[in-house]
């Protein structure tokens, strides 16, 4: 049984934290804000490191930390190896067809090792890569297209010899 002096400190506590909880969400931003902010952020595009959509991002989290009331706002600068794209593309002659691809940072390895002259080669559909995919196909310096959730399925097309890999996001995969 709680005595009664207990009881009252008890009722006393959860008060202070009902007051606490409730000045606090009265000072949180609202969903609103939140949502709008998770808008701008996505409107900067990519914002890998040494793009300009990090640099905007960056300045973006300072001015919010700044308008939120935070005192110390800091950075730290430090040098990190930054894979530069420029344009790669994606050309069917026989139809037509030229579109622009570009290297997704999958586990960080993207290297761009398109010789500049181009590359050239039959276009090889394997799904999602799964070996009995590739059988009848030739494989071996062809251009591989694999849907992106193909997971390690990559190692397939490059031990049967294929020349490069193109993976095919649809917007239906689910986002890690």
């Amino acid at each position: 049984m709680i005595r009664a002096s207990r009881l009252k400190a008890l009722v006393l506590l959860l008060a202070v934290i009902g007051m606490s909880f409730t000045a606090a969400a009265a000072q949180a931003p609202s969903a609103d804000l939140f949502m709008s902010d998770i808008r701008e952020l996505a409107a900067f595009g990519d914002r890998g490191t040494g793009t300009p959509g990090c640099t905007a991002a960056a300045a973006f989290i300072r001015d919010r930390f700044t308008r939120l009331g935070l005192e110390s706002i800091g950075s730290q600068q430090f040098a990190v190896p930054v894979i530069h794209h420029r344009e790669s593309r994606l050309f069917l002659p026989d139809r037509q067809v030229n579109v622009a691809v570009q290297p997704v940072m999958l586990n960080a390895v993207a290297p761009q090792s398109i010789p500049a002259e181009g590359l050239q080669g039959s276009l090889v559909y394997v799904g999602n890569g799964e070996l009995q995919h590739f059988n009848g196909k030739i494989v071996e310096g062809s251009i591989i297209l694999m849907d992106i959730d193909s997971g390690k399925n990559w190692l397939h097309a490059a031990s049967l010899g294929a020349a490069a890999l193109v993976y095919l996001d649809r917007d239906t995969t689910p986002k890690m």
